[in-house]
């Protein structure tokens, strides 16, 4: 339940500000800032998680760093590898796996799912360049299906004698930089003898995801559509990092060839260029367009303000639908030197990000307004900024308020909303 917060308190790179509500009816004669209606809402944000393929993340998954992610930050999803390659032979051969590979990522999973009964498990092929795959499940053309299909079986009976079970199966990530070679027909033959092997079994099959290739390319989509392999994927999964702003259209025309999947972005990274903005914006682009899946792949817990950002961007949009919101210059977040503003509502929590990307340009008396429905709470604000200053707010009335956001940052406001 959302508690108001009482009393001022400063926090390093950041200010965390309580502002008190006038109750006046009073509309404001003029809109100098954003529009907000929480009664327009999109897809609703299912799953945030966390991943664990890369190299020393898994023994880190502690049952203390548990809690701090399933239960603080509220994430319900785990990513672990499937390993079969160079650096981790796992599965030597058929029908056999070396157990003490996967010692760390089990330990992991007893840890997740001792603090979130409802964590979700996504297991996905380990990328390992050119040698992802063992040499008995491949030849010169990329996997043999029935074999590769077999290594999946394994590890499934596998995590099942553990007591675990996988819902999602990855069977290929980032295609463009394996030997798998795995097209849309190889995908439809090696689920196809996964089904079959599994029948033997009281395994069920877990939920397909994929292609997860390296950025939203859609080629590989088409050509899957265009066969009528609909039935071999349950989640159209990708990866879209910062720096793929630059090349926006293909997000959208990888979102036209999903045909009426779920969409996850499965491998999120923050970036190194003006990260902050330009991750954001990419997760912003990817809410834009219905995406209800995300999983962490770099993920920090070093307690600074990129930390701060990762965390509140997690537990405030889990669960929660995008509402409708409207700013001053348009509602596109494409143009650097604009002012960009996102809204999410989870029951009756509202938050507002409010991303000013001019270096220069500074927004005085800025005012967030509701279109319908009241403010029922204090709101509350984290602000970043370079220099890390704050700023004075006055509440109009319990309809908007107001604040200044400074050149160059970054502020996210939470308030309880009554319709």
């Amino acid at each position: 339940m959302f508690q108001p917060k009482k009393t001022i308190t400063l926090l390093t790179g950041l200010c965390l500000l309580s502002l008190s509500l006038f109750q006046t009816n009073a509309a404001p004669k003029k809109i100098n800032g954003a529009v907000i209606d929480p009664e327009k809402q999109q897809q609703l944000i299912k799953y945030w998680g966390y991943d664990i393929k890369q190299p020393g993340k898994a023994e880190k998954l502690t049952l203390e760093k548990a809690k701090q992610l399933f239960v603080t930050d509220e994430m319900n999803l785990l990513r672990v590898s499937i390993w079969g390659d160079k650096n981790h032979p796992a599965h030597p051969s058929s029908g056999k796996i070396v157990a003490s590979y996967y010692q760390d990522t089990l330990t992991a999973m007893k840890n997740a799912k001792a603090v979130r009964k409802d964590i979700v498990f996504f297991a996905s092929k380990k990328l390992e360049g050119k040698e992802s795959f063992p040499d008995w499940v491949k030849d010169e053309n990329g996997v043999i299906a029935k074999k590769y299909a077999q290594l999946l079986a394994d590890y499934l009976k596998f995590m099942h004698s553990k007591g675990f079970r996988i819902d999602i199966l990855g069977i290929d990530n980032e295609s463009q930089y394996n030997e798998g070679k795995i097209t849309p027909e190889k995908h439809v033959e090696i689920v196809t003898e996964l089904k079959n092997l599994l029948k033997k079994t009281k395994i069920k099959l877990p939920l397909i995801i994929g292609p997860d290739d390296y950025g939203p390319y859609a080629k590989w989509l088409k050509s899957f559509n265009q066969q009528n392999f609909d039935q071999y994927i349950d989640i159209a999964g990708t990866h879209y990092y910062p720096k793929h702003r630059a090349v926006k259209e293909r997000l959208s025309n990888w979102v036209q060839a999903v045909k009426n999947k779920p969409m996850w972005h499965t491998e999120l990274h923050w970036g190194k260029k003006n990260p902050d903005t330009a991750a954001l914006g990419a997760i912003f682009d990817c809410i834009d367009y219905g995406f209800e899946g995300f999983i962490w792949w770099a993920y920090t817990d070093s307690g600074n303000r990129k930390t701060e950002m990762q965390r509140l961007i997690t537990a405030n949009t889990i669960l929660a639908r995008p509402i409708e919101i409207d700013d001053l210059d348009g509602k596109s977040i494409d143009v650097t030197g604009e002012l960009w503003t996102r809204a999410f509502r989870k029951d009756d929590i509202i938050t507002v990000w409010a991303i000013n990307t001019n270096e220069i340009k500074t927004y005085k008396n800025f005012t967030l307004s509701l279109k319908q429905g009241l403010i029922d709470s204090e709101v509350t604000y984290q602000q970043w900024q370079n220099d890390s200053t704050s700023s004075n707010t006055q509440v109009l009335k319990n309809k908007s308020f107001e604040l200044t956001l400074p050149a160059n940052s970054i502020t996210m406001f939470k308030f309880k909303y009554k319709h």
